[in-house]
């Protein structure tokens, strides 16, 4: 017999035999030498009157059943060890005269070879939840096969890969879907044909960071939609403008993900850069460039996200206050510094990797001496970290 394979019992039991009160019918392996060794477990109930039990096995062989092996027992169980076949057994008793009494009858069953699962190693060590990626789990050893059960366990709970591939005969590899990974520490559990188990420790899904966090630079024009800017330079899109931000925000997998953003933005409100749609109108405006206002902005907000389709897609919600320097040039006397209050909503489209293209809209309401509103569309590329 090989060092890495056993044998195991299918009962096929009928009769009286069964009574796993004290002892259960089956088969254990008995480990305490270099070679394991199978010990096949017989069962049966006792009798009020009975002194003694013999148990007789028979083989089959070429159509026809051999006497096998005949063993004599006080108890009402038996252990043997037995190689791969076809038998049948039966169970006699003797009472206190030694006198047989009436026999079982015979019960077949069969001995299958059994292997005991050899696990060598695993790769990668870990799933971080927060990465987004193909979840394949290869482990390699000896004796797995198409029949073996191959899983994860973390005390009550388990993982069932969604397919299983034996490459070779030394590896095999599973893949799992990433929206069924939940947090913990797990073994990774083998039980073949005949109920032969083997694990290995410590494979770890977990997150490898408590907060993603993002860099966003972005084109934002600006169109006052009402109070002194609108009064002064009117509703005109005005395009030249640009926002940067740092976004931190929790990397745990739920509905939706809180963090908090800092950013800075500056926008120029001038006829020169404002959008026309004919010559006569640019011409105008170009006339009027030495006059406009200089917005910087200094922001903090509460971010809320929703990621999507395994998170190449993000809306973002954001809302906040700031902080804002207003510096009028030419004609106009705007100088002063206000606070503003911020209501944002933009998306994520994952483009490569850890890069997105952001789109979106921001509304601005400031607090100055004659209060007003900007629009600011958003475009641009977000890096995660």
């Amino acid at each position: 017999m090989e060092r890495n394979s056993i044998f195991a019992v299918l009962f096929l039991l009928f009769g009286f035999l069964l009574n796993a009160q004290e002892q259960e019918a089956g088969y254990f392996v008995d480990f305490s030498n270099y070679q394991p060794r199978i010990f096949q477990r017989f069962v049966w109930e006792k009798e009020e009157y009975a002194l003694r039990y013999e148990l007789v096995i028979q083989v089959w062989n070429n159509g026809l059943y051999y006497d096998f092996l005949t063993e004599t027992t006080d108890d009402h169980f038996l252990e043997v060890t037995l190689s791969p076949g076809n038998y049948r057994y039966s169970v006699i008793p003797f009472d206190f005269l030694g006198q047989r009494g009436d026999s079982s009858g015979w019960s077949e069953f069969e001995v299958l070879i059994g292997f005991i699962p050899i696990l060598d190693r695993f790769a990668p060590d870990f799933f971080h939840m927060d990465k987004y990626v193909d979840r394949v789990l290869d482990i390699s050893g000896i004796n797995l096969n198409e029949n073996s059960l191959i899983f994860l366990r973390n005390g009550n709970t388990i993982l069932h890969p969604r397919e299983i591939i034996f490459v070779n005969e030394q590896l095999t590899r599973l893949f799992f879907n990433d929206d069924e990974l939940i947090q913990g520490v797990y073994d990774i559990v083998v039980v073949n044909p005949g109920g032969f188990e083997n694990r290995l420790n410590n494979f770890i899904i977990d997150y490898s960071k408590p907060l993603d966090i993002f860099f966003r630079i972005g084109y934002t024009p600006a169109i006052p939609i009402y109070g002194e800017l609108k009064d002064i330079f009117g509703s005109d899109v005005f395009l030249l403008g640009g926002a940067f931000g740092i976004e931190s925000v929790s990397s745990k997998r739920s509905a939706f993900n809180g963090g908090l953003e800092i950013g800075a933005s500056v926008y120029l409100i001038n006829s020169a850069v404002s959008f026309k749609k004919d010559y006569d109108e640019l011409i105008t405006d170009l006339r009027r460039a030495a006059d406009g206002a200089l917005l910087a902005s200094f922001d903090f907000n509460i971010a809320f996200q929703r990621r999507f389709n395994g998170r190449k897609n993000v809306i973002t919600t954001r809302i906040g206050i700031g902080l804002s320097s207003l510096s009028g040039f030419g004609s106009y006397d705007l100088n002063e510094t206000t606070a503003h209050f911020n209501f944002c909503l933009s998306g994520l489209f994952q483009l490569l990797d850890i890069f997105y293209l952001e789109a979106g809209l921001d509304f601005t309401h400031y607090f100055s001496r004659s209060h007003f509103g900007l629009i600011k569309p958003r475009l641009g590329i977000v890096w995660q970290y």
